[in-house]
């Protein structure tokens, strides 16, 4: 360092520290004496009574610039951007004056340009576990780049290793990251391994692929936590995956309960509505329950733009630290917030048994204002935290506010004007942020001290900063897992009841009302079946024309249905392993509930346990922020007495009445269970039978099926599936295969594409044409897909079968044109405007004027002189475009439904089957998509 540079520093801590105090924050008098020795690894002089005397770990790194100097910002979506030139470094204390060592050079050799990140601390202070990535090869493609992978270091013999894959070839097909150590001696980490995933790819008969997610228009492998077993390692099976996502799950940190709290990125569905939200998770992959912040995304001092929490640790108190910055941050940092998940789900959002609670669930603990929307922020930034002993008392990676004057910096200076933040520099809009000036310093929030353990130098920081330190070694989250179930392969989804949105009144009602048999509202109750969907992960991001109109949601699959009891309740087994949400639904086979924007998983055996739907409140907002999915923080049951309780609770029930095993407080599907000795099993096909009715009084049968489909149309299971479903069956449909069969199947009075077609001299009825024709506007899909979404293009059929599509003109002065310029001619004559015809005085719109080929007693506008010339004519009322008739729903899809139903002109009311409806239903209802299989 300069002295130039010492000088600048020197008076910008001076500066910061007359601000900081005004602000109540302390920088120790130690820190103005030996910044000179900062960044230097002398010995120790003095020992500064605010600093640990465990020894610290860090890694050292250059600012991260592109190729045009331009600083690079951190992207959390991309965790496995490559940033060469970084080390790991061990101090003996955090102490200015400890001298500090590299110990990761060992592994490429000094000099090298490889990158380290993500440090963790064993409990006992011994070793130190890292992400590390070779340096790069010249020349090569990224898929052929070095991995990152885990690394070990071992204080108490000085040793570096690889964690495992020895016999990996270190540009293998794999990233590893984020590992921390588990209680037990395991590890869990982030990786794009996918080995239950691709593992089940194979069972279902598909390549292996990896799924991506994209970000920033590039595909992205997706990360999910995996854990590492030392002990299986020699086994070959040591490796296993806990958790299935459709985005990237990152940064996993391990609570005293024994729970891994992580970063999930949903991925749920394209656009604005993916959250980057806490997620919790048993060890064993069991327990996946979101925790916080799913609503709480743009919190902070922020404008708006979307914020996310990093460098997630547990404090002694059971609250969360982490550091609240910008997803994609160009300052590098953000702010240390402490996060009171115990008592909030969401900033706003208090848990039901902390409900009443007026505070906030998470809030900044620095002693300055971090700007969260600026390069300029008066406390800085900071980049990690680590609590020491689990208090407010933090190793930060922190940034002062500097600034930077452009103008006065000579294009040929050693060293740029640095200035300080003080009130009359921030004033000065001439000046701008310095670069990122990232040091080591210890910072106490409840005393408001601060003192620097390592001063960077200009074009460097210092970052994931780990004391180690002995800690309480946590629990480790048992779960008591079935083991038929587990064998199986199945897990078990345990709704207490659908209708049950806030365990309130109005829903306890509801519940009462619709479980009498015999009533008319048990007849008529409305959620009779759920449906399970499953998301399915795609190899590469795909084109919107294999999608649809809600193209947001991607690809699904159906991986079956059950009846729901009529109160509301449900148990059925769920196949394990795979990212999945559930729909109500109606007799018909169409969604009644609001879309569900995060996703479940089930471990083998595992038991699901949900009070009720609480995706929207009792006004159907379906971005309501009321606790859902984390059941320590829903409100109680709205109907707790169940089946039994004092008296029988579910009157005109019978066959509930002796069953042997009721307790009290079960519900019916508790009960039915129990009568049946088995949980229901998902189906392919929607079958109910009332079983609770007295004889003469009850509710009508329910029977769809893919067998009754019409014989030339395709079901959209297997073969094998339609022979024995199993937890490996699901339902995929695609539209040309499953949907355009239907309006080409033979009916008694023809089949659709009888009327909607232009065969023969038949315009398209409604100017709907079905046939399995290509889209002229779009090769890739067929032209009654865009029928049926889009508004679609006017076709007119001539006596003489001609089916030329009708050209939109536009007028010019003397001509006319088409609608790129281009004058239309006849024998190269261009065709002049008739007189007295004058559309803007007819009130005539130029969208309503086509020409088309003249046939003999086809309608014009006026007489043509001769046949087989363009003419000039207007579109009659029934040949104009209409609406689409298909919406992004069954139930936005009146229009089609509608008229399935109508006599009304040509009766269509006994045209298709309820099946066949069905079929159509459940396929809007999970999209439209074109394609929902990605191969």
């Amino acid at each position: 360092m300069s002295a130039s540079s010492l000088a600048i520093i020197i008076t910008s801590l001076f500066t910061d520290m007359v601000s900081l105090v005004s602000k109540g924050l302390v920088i120790s008098a130690l820190t103005i004496l030996t910044v000179s020795s900062c960044g230097s690894g002398g010995s120790d002089q003095q020992q500064d009574p605010l600093v640990t005397d465990e020894p610290v770990a860090y890694v050292k790194r250059p600012v991260p610039r592109d190729e045009n100097d331009v600083i690079e910002s951190d992207n959390i979506l991309l965790p496995a951007t490559f940033n060469g030139g970084a080390a790991l470094y061990i101090r003996d204390r955090a102490s200015q004056t400890a001298g500090e060592r590299n110990i990761t050079d060992a592994a490429f050799g000094a000099g090298a340009f490889y990158d380290v990140k993500d440090v963790d601390a064993s409990y006992d202070g011994r070793r130190l576990l890292f992400s590390m990535r070779a340096p790069q090869i010249d020349n090569a493609d990224e898929e052929d780049q070095p991995k990152w992978r885990l690394w070990e270091y071992d204080l108490d013999n000085n040793s570096l290793r690889r964690v495992f894959g020895v016999n990996d070839d270190i540009s293998g097909q794999f990233h590893d990251i984020s590992p921390s150590y588990l209680p037990d001696g395991r590890i869990v980490f982030s990786s794009t391994r996918q080995v239950r995933t691709r593992s089940l790819l194979l069972s279902s008969f598909r390549p292996p692929y990896k799924y991506t997610v994209n970000v920033d228009g590039e595909d992205e492998d997706i990360f999910n936590l995996h854990v590492y077993d030392p002990i299986a390692d020699s086994s070959g099976n040591f490796i296993q995956q806990i958790t299935f996502s459709q985005g990237h799950d990152l940064q996993p940190t391990i609570l005293q309960d024994g729970r891994v709290a992580f970063l999930r990125y949903d991925a749920a569905e394209k656009g604005n509505n993916n959250k980057l939200s806490i997620y919790t998770v048993n060890i064993d992959g069991s327990n996946m329950r979101i925790h916080y912040g799913y609503h709480s995304q743009t919190t902070g001092n922020s404008s708006g733009d979307p914020t996310t929490f990093v460098d997630l640790r547990e404090l002694a108190d059971g609250t969360l630290s982490a550091i609240l910055q910008a997803r994609e941050s160009s300052t590098l940092g953000g702010d240390i917030v402490q996060i009171n998940s115990d008592g909030f789900t969401d900033i706003n959002q208090p848990t039901a048994p902390n409900a009443g609670d007026t505070g906030v669930g998470q809030g900044s603990i620095t002693t300055g204002t971090v700007n969260l929307d600026d390069d300029i922020s008066t406390h800085g930034y900071f980049n990690s935290a680590y609590p020491i002993n689990g208090d407010q008392r933090f190793l930060v990676s922190w940034n002062p506010c500097r600034l930077l004057d452009e103008n006065a910096t000579p294009d040929n200076a050693e060293d740029d004007i640095i200035l300080a933040c003080s009130p009359s520099n921030l004033a000065n809009t001439d000046l701008v942020a310095a670069p990122p000036f990232f040091g080591l310093w210890l910072y106490d929030a409840d005393a408001g001290t601060q003192t620097p353990i390592v001063i960077a130098l200009e074009g460097e920081m210092f970052t994931d900063a780990v004391v180690m330190e002995d800690k309480p070694l946590p629990q480790i989250a048992e779960t008591n897992l079935d083991s038929d179930l587990e064998n199986r392969g199945a897990g078990l989804l345990n709704i207490r009841s659908v209708y049950d949105i806030t365990g309130d009144d109005d829903s306890a009602e509801n519940i009462r009302i619709y479980s009498a048999p015999g009533s008319d509202n048990y007849i008529n109750r409305p959620a009779r079946f759920l449906r399970l969907v499953k998301a399915v992960g795609v190899p590469l991001d795909l084109d919107d024309t294999l999608l649809g109109p809600d193209s947001q949601k991607g690809q699904r699959e159906i991986l079956g249905y059950t009846p729901i009891e009529a109160d509301g309740s449900v148990r059925v087994e769920v196949p394990a392993d795979v990212s999945f949400y559930f729909e109500v639904v109606n007799g018909d086979g169409e969604r009644i509930s609001t879309r569900h924007r995060n996703f479940l998983q089930l471990r083998a055996g595992e038991t699901f346990n949900c009070t009720g739907c609480h995706v929207a409140d009792n006004n159907n907002n379906p971005n309501s922020t009321l606790p859902h999915g984390r059941l320590d923080a829903e409100a109680d049951t709205a109907y707790p007495q169940g089946a039994f309780g004092v008296g029988v609770h579910f009157s005109n029930n019978t066959r509930y009445v002796n069953v042997a095993g009721v307790v009290g407080g079960e519900t019916m599907a508790d009960v039915n269970a129990l009568a049946n000795g088995a949980n229901r099993v998902a189906v392919p096909d929607l079958l109910y039978t009332d079983e609770l009715s007295s004889p003469g009084f009850e509710d009508a049968p329910i029977t769809l099926r893919y067998s009754n489909l019409p014989s030339d149309a395709e079901a959209p299971i297997t073969e094998a599936c339609s022979d024995l479903w199993t937890t490996e069956c699901s339902i995929v449909i695609n539209y040309p295969e499953h949907i355009q069969v239907l309006w080409e199947s033979a009916r008694t009075d023809g089949s659709c594409i009888s009327c909607h077609t232009i065969a023969g001299s038949n315009t398209p009825a409604g100017q709907l044409e079905l046939t399995d024709q290509p889209n002229i506007d779009d090769d890739d899909r067929l032209k009654s897909y865009g029928e049926l979404f889009d508004r679609d293009d006017m076709i007119l059929v001539f006596a003489d079968g001609v089916t030329n599509p009708l050209t939109p003109l536009v007028l010019t002065n003397q001509n006319y044109t088409d609608v790129d310029g281009i004058d239309l001619e006849i024998g190269g004559n261009t065709i002049p405007i008739p007189e007295p015809f004058n559309p803007d005085n007819d009130n005539i719109a130029t969208t309503d004027i086509y020409v088309q080929s003249y046939v003999a007693g086809a309608p014009q506008f006026y007489p043509a002189p001769n046949q087989n010339i363009l003419i000039l004519r207007l579109l009659t009322d029934d040949e104009k475009p209409g609406a689409p008739v298909m919406g992004r729903s069954a139930a936005q899809s009146s229009d089609f439904f509608g008229k399935m139903q109508s006599t009304d002109g040509t009766d269509h009311s006994s045209f298709m089957s309820e099946d066949e409806l069905r079929l159509v239903r459940e396929w809007l209802d999970i999209g439209g998509q074109y394609y929902n299989d990605p191969l």
